[in-house]
């Protein structure tokens, strides 16, 4: 039986996850895409440092605490019915995106957030961006409508404009993993060396940007 190197690159990774943490690695079993954001099971709340929820129909930088919000451009942004609509030009001549810093943020930290992505870009490094800052390393993971990438890596070919999806970034030191609704989609590495610690979400310029 030909051997999974995505498998033996992840069980490094867990390895080096137990070191870190001294703690085992559970991992989603997988579960099918919500029909909205609000009905996929979650991480308890209390395990997050930061959070925003579209169910407050605030936008972000109104929520409480407030995230920094940044844009150029006249990008169209709405929140109502429990979701969260930025729209940008195809051209990138606009962008939106939000930051929070928090000092917690360990090597070992993740990200999640439910999507649905209408994005036109179809490159690698392109689309709307997830970014998480752990104090040595920036993560990126891109995404588009039919796929998406850890920053410096190849396409993976994923259909997130059908429904809301739960896309989950997670890191250990310089390491980092991408999930879609628990399934298993990429591992790579951290896109910038930093000490910043937080969080942003947005449209293209997130990757060179911060709260």
């Amino acid at each position: 039986m030909a051997g999974d190197p995505g498998r033996e690159q992840r069980e490094l990774i867990d390895q080096r996850i137990r070191k870190l943490t001294g703690q085992p690695v559970v991992r989603d079993t997988g579960q099918a895409a919500p029909a909205s954001p609000s009905t996929l099971a979650r991480t308890e709340p209390a395990a997050w440092l930061v959070e925003y929820r579209a169910t407050c129909d605030e936008l972000p930088q109104d929520d409480a605490p407030p995230w920094a919000e940044h844009h150029s451009g006249s990008p169209e942004v709405a929140v109502g019915g429990g979701v969260l609509s930025v729209v940008v030009d195809d051209g990138y001549s606009e962008s939106e995106y939000w930051g929070m810093v928090h000092a917690g943020f360990a090597p070992a930290s993740e990200l999640e957030a439910f999507v649905r992505i209408n994005s036109a870009a179809s490159a690698v490094n392109q689309g709307s961006a997830l970014a998480l800052f752990n104090g040595a390393w920036q993560f990126v993971v891109w995404l588009r409508a039919a796929g998406l990438n850890i920053d410096g890596q190849v396409d993976v070919a994923v259909t997130l404009s059908d429904d809301y999806h739960r896309v989950r970034l997670v890191t250990t030191g310089e390491y980092c993993e991408v999930y879609v609704d628990g399934e298993f989609m990429q591992a790579g590495y951290g896109a910038n060396v930093t000490s910043a610690k937080g969080v942003t979400f947005g449209s293209y310029t997130t990757k060179d940007a911060f709260a």
